[in-house]
């Protein structure tokens, strides 16, 4: 494929409600080549695509108990070229959401010794699925809740954290670029702990302790989800992803 030029224009700013809060606010436009499946399921161009959107976050400590980091993005994807004016492709790009937000908030009160509260808020925008049709993916919400606790084992610090994720199990598709959509991971719950911390720190019999414990809840996963009916094809190779990346972890902690 030839070189691709693209061409971004942006402003912004940042402005500090408290010593501890900063606001930020930007706006943007890019333009760069467009390249898709058309009609025919052939991949090539298909003229130019414009995001031209808007953009603002807010994060710091609120009080000395709550910590906030929040943002949203509005985004405008239109595609223009000759496949477009002749009707073979809708001007939307396929997998572009509009709106997509997210607040996280940790309450973690100095009296409570490293015991902190924390929740995530997800809020998506429906998508285009298909260059060819008006169809869209539904909106969805996500709502993450957890507990983590900071300590020392000796001299190192330690974290132990749990997770509740998707708490009202909520149903939604995700969507790419090409038009292929998967359903999005139902209810499930995390603990997350430190056993490559413990292998670079030489504890081995904490490290296989913890190694033993997650290994446990690694047999089991895919049994729930053939019991509840929740089994897919992307469960089983995120599954498996994620363990590679469990898998080098260890071995950078070696």
């Amino acid at each position: 494929m030839p070189a691709s030029l693209t061409k971004q224009i942006d402003a912004g700013f940042r402005y500090a409600l408290t010593p501890a809060v900063k606001f930020v606010a930007g706006v943007f436009q890019v333009d760069k080549p467009y390249f898709n499946l058309d009609s025919r399921n052939i991949y090539g161009a298909f003229g130019t695509v414009r995001h031209r959107g808007a953009e603002v976050s807010l994060a710091g400590n609120v009080t000395d108990d709550i910590n906030v980091v929040g943002g949203m993005i509005l985004l405008d994807g239109k595609i223009s070229g000759d496949p477009v004016d002749r009707g073979l492709v809708r001007p939307h790009e396929p997998g572009l959401s509009p709106r997509f937000a997210v607040l996280s908030l940790t309450y973690a009160p100095k009296a409570w010794n490293g015991l902190a509260l924390d929740a995530q808020f997800y809020s998506n925008a429906g998508r285009p699925v298909h260059s060819t049709d008006d169809f869209k993916s539904p909106p969805w919400t996500e709502v993450n809740l957890g507990v983590r606790y900071a300590f020392k084992l000796g001299s190192a610090p330690a974290t132990v954290r749990a997770q509740v994720l998707n708490v009202a199990d909520s149903y939604g598709w995700n969507v790419n670029s090409s038009g292929s959509f998967f359903p999005r991971t139902p209810r499930r719950f995390l603990v997350n702990v430190t056993a490559a911390w413990a292998l670079a720190g030489a504890r081995f019999l904490l490290a296989g302790g913890i190694m033993i414990v997650a290994n446990i809840f690694d047999f089991i996963d895919g049994k729930v989800a053939h019991i509840t009916g929740k089994q897919s094809e992307f469960g089983a190779f995120w599954d498996s992803t994620l363990d590679r990346f469990s898998d080098l972890a260890l071995f950078t902690g070696l």
